[in-house]
């Protein structure tokens, strides 16, 4: 659409980049050498933990001396909840839905005067979330990224944006063409 700004553009998130950068963790991307030769491409996958906003939100927090509390569904992985305690933040639990999240969350504020930050739907988190692209393109390189599995991405438009500005020709795979290939190749 003509003249549509979205909430990320490629400009806030190399801006975020530079921001978060001396905190960042960068985590390995593999290639399997037995699922490339199935799927009959070479296949990259970035080693992402559950958590990772609510960890450096915790981190954050704690750098500037303030608290950080952090509402989780009660059936969160353990690896998000100790990431969250790791670095400081308190875990509050609420149920897994959307509104008893949204609810302990306005009850914590309004209890301890403290602001929401949201997980997603805000353009200063895309864009920060939107620099792991940038992570992924720099280690794989521009010639290994021609092409992605959309799946990697998540269908998430912050990763599409980066990907797709820093590289004209970029095809988008379809996840489930590749898994399939890589299916019908398997010994049996």
């Amino acid at each position: 659409m003509e003249g549509y700004k979205y909430a990320a553009d490629i400009d806030s998130i190399t801006k975020a980049e530079d921001v978060i950068k001396s905190y960042v963790h960068l985590t390995p991307v593999t290639s399997p050498a037995v699922l490339n030769s199935f799927a009959g491409k070479s296949l990259f996958f970035k080693d992402e933990k559950s958590g990772n906003h609510v960890a450096a939100l915790s981190l954050a927090t704690k750098i500037r001396g303030i608290p950080a509390y952090v509402v989780v569904p009660n059936k969160a992985p353990i690896c998000k909840v100790e990431n969250i305690k790791r670095y400081g933040g308190q875990v509050i639990f609420s149920e897994p839905t959307m509104k008893s999240r949204e609810e302990t969350a306005t009850k914590v504020s309004l209890e301890r005067g403290a602001v929401i930050i949201p997980s997603s739907n805000d353009a200063r988190i895309i864009s920060g979330q939107g620099t792991l692209s940038l992570e992924f393109l720099e280690i794989i390189g521009e010639n290994n990224s021609k092409s992605c599995c959309s799946t990697w991405f998540n269908c998430n438009l912050k990763y599409l944006i980066t990907i797709s500005h820093c590289f004209k020709n970029l095809n988008i795979v379809d996840c489930d063409d590749v898994i399939n290939q890589i299916t019908y190749n398997w010994p049996t």
